[in-house]
């Protein structure tokens, strides 16, 4: 009974140390890797201006500089002085689109390797008019001109009344190929709209059918 006692406690020893054998050492653990540099980032600024007629380059306040090659658009207005910035761009070429009203819009590409500097010069848009006569046709045929008549222009969302002769007019920096549209109101009338093409000083007569 005694050896088989001694033997069993043999051979648990001995699984205990095979045990203990194949237990693997514990390893120190493995660095994190380090954190990759953040790309560099730089500002893009400049003057947005127009030139006078004596040639003077005259800041533009209020001019809308975007940048227009993003998902999530970037865009910024100038100050008074003309002067737009805007920082945290990467390295590589971007569009710019600037727009303010009564002027043509401008698009500039930059390339940016650091902060830049890109001036803009504005074109104002010509100035032109816009009229015409508001008639109604007659059971006889004759075209008659309509007095206090609302005339609508919606690119500026103007309104002025016709007058006496039927005459109205809208003069402002519509710009050449600019589609617009012309509304005409009045009280035992029916109301409409007419879609008019700017092209310099543009004539649109309009007729108004009563109810």
């Amino acid at each position: 009974m005694k050896r088989l006692s001694v033997a069993v406690s043999l051979t648990i020893l001995t699984w205990a140390c095979d045990v203990g054998s194949r237990t693997p050492s514990p390893t120190s653990p493995s660095a994190p890797p380090a954190p990759a540099a953040p790309r560099a980032t730089y500002t893009l600024s400049g003057i947005v201006s127009e030139v006078t007629s004596t040639g003077y380059h005259r800041p533009v306040e209020g001019a809308r500089v975007e940048e227009i090659n993003l998902h999530l658009p970037v865009w910024v207005w100038t100050d008074k002085n003309g002067f737009y910035s805007i920082p945290g761009r990467h390295a590589g070429t971007l569009s710019l689109s600037v727009t303010l009203e009564g002027y043509e819009a401008g698009k500039r590409d930059v390339a940016i390797n650091g902060d830049t500097q890109l001036d803009i010069q504005l074109v104002p848009r010509a100035t032109f008019t816009l009229s015409g006569v508001v008639f109604e046709v007659t059971p006889t045929g004759l075209q008659v001109t309509v007095e206090g008549v609302w005339v609508t222009e919606s690119y500026f969302h103007a309104g002025v009344w016709t007058d006496r002769n039927g005459f109205y007019s809208f003069r402002g920096p519509f710009g050449t190929g600019l589609n617009d549209s012309i509304g005409v109101s009045k009280e035992g009338y029916e109301s409409g709209w007419r879609d008019v093409t700017i092209n310099g000083d543009t004539r649109l007569d309009v007729q108004i059918v009563r109810r």
